[in-house]
């Protein structure tokens, strides 16, 4: 029987692969990942700036490919960051916001952007609709930047007498 030459131990088919232990390796599965590991940062602090530079061309590529799918993506990332800091439940996945994605604003019809990387009044924003509730499927939404901050700085008795304001003015 075979031992692993860091651990020494015996190495079977379930923690070596039986590849490994035909072609003589002498690593079980978990003393070869943390081996693999290190060469890949290894390679990875020798060239620092070509990894980096490669997962921003593959950033940009994708972001180009299927926006939409992009903004979802980071939206998603984004709200479990908050959802945990606020420590609120989130139950959503990108493929959920990639399915409610809107086209046009719901609340003030105006063609949400979905390329562009700053945040502009008519970038695409997630919204929950009941705040106390989470980040749960049925509780959000999809809207303009603009009319989030719209929403979220105001009470619904406010924005019903801006509303009301705006209609007097008759513009």
């Amino acid at each position: 029987m075979k031992n692993c030459r860091v651990c020494e131990v015996p190495l079977s088919k379930d923690n070596c692969g039986y590849y490994r232990l035909r072609n003589y390796i002498y690593l079980c599965n978990i003393c070869n990942r943390e081996q693999k590991r290190k060469w890949a940062f290894d390679k990875y602090k020798k060239n620092s700036s070509v990894a980096a530079k490669r997962v921003l061309d593959w950033t940009k590529e994708n972001s180009l490919k299927n926006p939409v799918k992009h903004k979802c993506s980071q939206m998603y990332s984004s709200s479990r960051k908050r959802a945990k800091i606020l420590n609120i439940s989130h139950d959503i996945n990108s493929t959920y916001l990639i399915s409610i994605a809107p086209q046009v604003c719901p609340i003030l019809n105006i063609k949400l952007d979905y390329l562009s990387k700053e945040k502009s009044k008519n970038s695409p924003s997630l919204d929950r609709i009941n705040p106390d509730v989470g980040y749960i499927v049925g509780n959000v939404h999809i809207i303009s930047y603009l009319a989030n901050l719209m929403k979220s700085n105001a009470t619904t008795q406010e924005l019903i007498s801006f509303g009301k304001w705006c209609l007097s003015l008759k513009l």
